[in-house]
């Protein structure tokens, strides 16, 4: 399902502190996927590299569970006016597809 988002997050890194130093401070929307690819959770930021970081920090977003150990950080780096246009689009496409939004998601995100 990564490889359908569109617009495509085009960057990828492992989900694992070790990287956190490449990651941007630039403001993007992100997945969260396990190591098939499969989408864990659809964000968005202001500041990737704190969010990633944050992520890092939350068990529910470290630990395996049904769908896997989350392990890669994929991102597209956007303007700020763009991000909850781009979240949101993400989430359809999502749920579209699915039927529900991604495991580790709590909401939907709301439209504007």
């Amino acid at each position: 399902m990564h490889n359908q988002l569109m617009p495509y997050p085009d960057r990828k890194k492992l989900f694992s502190y070790s990287v956190s130093f490449e990651i941007p401070e630039n403001s993007g929307c992100y997945t969260i996927t396990n190591f098939s690819g499969e989408i864990l959770y659809i964000g968005l930021s202001r500041c990737l590299k704190n969010r990633f970081c944050q992520h890092l920090e939350s068990k529910q977003k470290t630990e395996s569970g049904v769908y896997g150990r989350p392990s890669f950080f994929n991102y597209l780096l956007a303007e700020e006016c763009l991000l909850e246009k781009i979240e949101r689009t993400w989430m359809h496409q999502f749920e579209m597809f699915h039927g529900h939004l991604p495991v580790l998601n709590k909401v939907s995100s709301p439209l504007v």
